[in-house]
């Protein structure tokens, strides 16, 4: 497999050498602070938080709906992530953007909001950019999110999400108002379990309404919320 030359951001590189190092993408060798993330591994499961905090993520676009996700995406404990941005703060930022105040009007988007970004969880390297989105450059994520882009600039990148060996997991969020479109693209041998929105019938009771471990879909309560944590466990 040939190698991929590295940035000149110290931050990703060393993310990248992590990756390369501890083998990331399989969970690799990475330790899980139980006292910090235990409500997570309840539900999530010690594989798939293995595989959270060795992963690095991209968010473009530090808007409202932008700094939300990279806000949870923080405190979830992923590796690292890089909150990205290329526009300056203006006024009709601050109505939806809430780590911003006047006084950050003229600064870049990403740069203005990093600090306290990088507050609520201290185990995650938090970073801002305003680089180019090459290939390269996408190359040192194992997510990518993006929030603020174009049609045309969603389809270039998730074309280099998608043909990235392996595939490079690509969502593209957007919010007009009241309404919202979601587009997910996790490569071609991304599998989906939850084919019907019915539980699985695997997931502790609290998270279905009442219903025990192993009853069926017919068993539990009709409002089953439980959808999520059925597919991460058995992906």
């Amino acid at each position: 497999m040939s190698k991929r030359k590295l940035s000149e951001d110290p931050l990703l590189d060393q993310a990248k050498k992590t990756k390369m190092d501890n083998g990331v993408a399989d969970g690799g060798n990475v330790e899980i602070d139980e006292n910090l993330h235990s409500r997570q591994l309840a539900v999530y499961g010690r594989e798939v938080m293995r595989r959270m905090a060795g992963a690095s993520v991209l968010v473009s676009g530090a808007n409202g709906v932008g700094v939300e996700i990279a806000k949870n995406v923080i405190l979830a404990g992923v590796r690292a992530l890089t909150i990205h941005d290329q526009k300056s703060v203006e006024l009709r930022d601050l109505s939806a953007q809430f780590y911003l105040t006047e006084e950050d009007v003229g600064q870049n988007r990403a740069e203005a909001c990093k600090e306290k970004l990088q507050e609520l969880n201290n185990a995650v390297a938090v970073s801002a950019s305003s680089a180019e989105l090459t290939p390269e450059y996408l190359n040192q994520f194992q997510v990518v999110v993006l929030t603020d882009a174009s049609l045309a600039e969603s389809k270039r990148i998730n074309e280099v999400c998608h043909n990235s060996q392996p595939a490079i997991p690509f969502i593209r969020v957007e919010t007009r108002g009241v309404f919202a479109s979601v587009f997910t693209d996790f490569g071609q041998e991304f599998t989906v379990y939850d084919v019907d929105g019915k539980c699985l019938g695997r997931c502790p009771g609290w998270f279905s309404g009442g219903g025990r471990t192993g009853d069926t879909a017919a068993d539990t309560s009709s409002s089953c919320s439980c959808d999520i944590l059925c597919c991460i466990t058995e992906h």
